[in-house]
This record gives structure tokens, C-alpha cells and sequence, in this order.
């Protein structure tokens, strides 16, 4: 199990980013396209580009921007932006059932598209979409615990 802090609700296009260790709010913005899933980061990380690893909670229950919840890692999408790796962590909630299927990767593929529609000169690709096992590995490797 993982802890998240919820940044940005599903369904908004009001996106927040936190402070990855005090969960202070920095900064607020509107973003070209409203979020699939509830999205923040893994409490206890710091990924490649020195924020938590950031992770979507694949539920279609409503989480709120400010809290945390436990959910379980079950894939990860390889991600680069700006030519830097920023992987994407996807979970579910305990005991919710989610299959990470072709119709799941590509509205993750169209939404990206979306989200970064409005920031030219913005370089993103997504490689392989990798399963809980990748996920897990990847959460350790940025853990910040020891």
C-alpha cells in the first residue's frame, strides 16, 4: 500500500500543486483539460524531477484536493517531459478492481494530448504502460525512507 495526497480532483479543471513534504499549497491553475482521475503524489517520494512521483487514483469516487488517502499501486505509465523521465503511478483503492486495458490507455494518451495542448514549446511522450510490479519497484526506487 502507498500513501497519496490528492492535488487535483477528477472531473477539474482547477489543478494544485503542494509542497511535497510540508503538503503546503504553492500555487493554483487552471489546466487545458479537467483531470481523469484524482491526481497528486506519493507521500514519502521524490522522483527525477524532485517532486513526490506523482500518481492517479483509478476510482470513480470523489477525493478531494488536501487529503491522502491508502490505495494500492497496479501500473505506471512511462513517462518523459522536457526530456526528463516523470512516470505516472497508477493505483486503486483497497478492495476496488481496476483493469488498466487498451480503452484506460488511451484516454490516458488523449487526455495528455489535452493537458498540455495550451503549453507550446512543451516536449512530453508516454512509452509503455507497466504493471503493478514496475509500479511497486519504481515507488521504492524513489522512496525517500531509507
Amino acid at each position: 500500500m502507498i500513501n497519496v495526497f490528492i492535488e487535483s480532483e477528477a472531473g477539474s479543471t482547477q489543478g494544485h500543486k503542494y509542497d511535497a513534504q510540508t503538503l503546503q499549497l504553492r500555487r493554483s491553475f487552471t489546466a487545458a483539460a479537467p483531470y481523469p482521475f484524482p491526481y497528486g503524489f506519493v507521500v514519502g517520494t521524490r522522483s527525477e524531477d524532485g517532486k513526490g512521483l506523482d500518481c492517479y487514483i483509478l476510482t470513480s469516487q470523489p477525493l478531494r484536493s488536501g487529503s491522502r488517502v491508502e490505495a494500492e499501486p497496479i501500473g505506471v505509465i512511462e513517462f518523459t517531459e522536457d526530456g526528463q523521465a516523470d512516470h505516472k503511478i497508477l493505483a486503486a483503492l483497497p478492495a476496488e478492481h481496476v483493469e488498466i486495458d487498451k480503452h484506460l490507455q488511451a484516454a490516458f494518451r488523449t487526455y495528455t494530448q489535452a493537458f498540455f495542448s495550451k503549453t507550446p514549446g512543451k516536449r512530453y511522450e508516454i512509452g509503455q504502460f507497466l504493471g503493478a510490479a514496475e509500479a511497486t519497484a519504481l515507488v521504492t526506487k524513489y522512496s525517500t525512507h531509507g
